[in-house]
């Protein structure tokens, strides 16, 4: 066996590991970029919910504002009229 093969032997085995760790490589970063997307889906998920609410909270928002006018209106009516009776 000259140098020639041996040469050739090391690059053959060599060769053949870059082969096996790029593969296991390729299906780790596959495994990664799914987990990516189902956690980007997730967040989208998230973020449309809290969009619903906002706008639920902003429609809402001026109807409440009334509801607690007519409060402060009624309780200030019943505080006058409590000290009048005083």
């Amino acid at each position: 066996m000259d140098a020639f093969e041996i040469l050739v032997v090391i690059l053959a085995s060599a060769l053949a590991v870059l082969l096996v760790l790029a593969i296991v490589l390729l299906v780790f970063i596959i495994q990664v970029v799914r987990h990516v997307r189902h956690l980007t889906e997730k967040a989208e998920s998230v973020v449309n919910n809290v969009e619903s609410v906002s706008s639920f909270f902003h429609k809402s928002a001026g109807p409440i504002a009334v509801t607690k006018v007519i409060a402060n209106i009624v309780e200030n009516f019943s505080e006058h009229k409590r000290k009048k009776k005083e």
